[in-house]
């Protein structure tokens, strides 16, 4: 499903209008990122947990070449699927 897809699904089952819920999904997506950025755990109950996880300085190697490249240390955004989610 892709995103226009998934928004006019919801604009369907809800009556809201497409760009209402671009909107909507727009600002608990930049909430997720911002409480995260900030340290906090998002727990969605029935969806899963957003979190923030550090990954440490390491050594890569250019695929052409097979020279070392230096990859800085980062944190990156996780997400945990719910236990109760059943596809």
């Amino acid at each position: 499903m892709t995103y226009r897809e998934f928004v006019q699904s919801i604009a369907d089952n809800t009556g809201h209008s497409q760009e209402d819920v671009k909107r909507i999904l727009g600002s608990v997506t930049d909430g997720i990122v911002s409480l995260v950025h900030e340290g906090e755990r998002v727990r969605l109950p029935g969806l899963g947990t957003f979190s923030k996880r550090h990954r440490k300085a390491r050594t890569g190697r250019n695929p052409q070449n097979g020279q070392a490249i230096p990859i800085p240390a980062r944190d990156s955004l996780v997400f945990k699927a719910a236990s109760s989610v059943v596809l």
